[in-house]
């Protein structure tokens, strides 16, 4: 069922166009490598902080910094690493190291909604004390890694 899917994508003018002009692939892995620095900066600067157990009103005032341009990051991440995806669907579907940077991704944005969503997460916005939550700084050491991995496994694809 998803392998004529993958043909389909693999074998289309656009993944076509990827991989036969001279610019346009090199652009496209570029605005991706952009915005994955762009997102573990800002995720980074964050988790560390929450890791260090810096004072709520600084964790608030990096959330606020922090937090959107991770999610500009993110989001130029997954368009452009989609593209670059198209480009050799089949064979990077069945990669072993593209399917753990899949797994890693999966954890770090399913992490991203359980943060987004508890109580410590949105205490940062008030007066409340939340640096000294565990479960906050559990989150931060599991996005930190996970973030890690994913750019490991990134790289990783192109030479395994």
């Amino acid at each position: 069922m998803i392998t004529p899917f993958l043909a389909t994508l693999e074998h289309s003018d656009f993944a076509r166009a990827l991989r036969e002009t001279m610019l346009f692939y090199p652009i496209i892995n570029t605005l991706h490598i952009f915005g994955i620095a762009l997102l573990f900066g800002a995720i980074a600067s964050f988790d560390i902080a929450v890791i260090a157990r810096r004072p709520a009103d600084r964790l608030a005032h990096l959330k606020a910094q922090c937090i959107p341009l991770a999610g500009v990051g993110l989001v130029l991440a997954i368009v452009t690493g989609v593209t670059l995806f198209i480009a050799r669907a089949q064979h990077y579907a069945a990669h072993p190291v593209m399917l753990a940077k899949f797994a890693l991704l999966a954890i770090g944005l399913i992490n991203i909604a359980l943060l987004h969503g508890s109580r410590n997460y949105r205490a940062l916005d008030t007066s409340l004390d939340a640096e000294g939550s565990p479960r906050l700084r559990a989150a931060a050491w599991i996005s930190l890694l996970c973030w890690i991995g994913v750019i490991i496994a990134g790289r990783f694809v192109a030479y395994f």
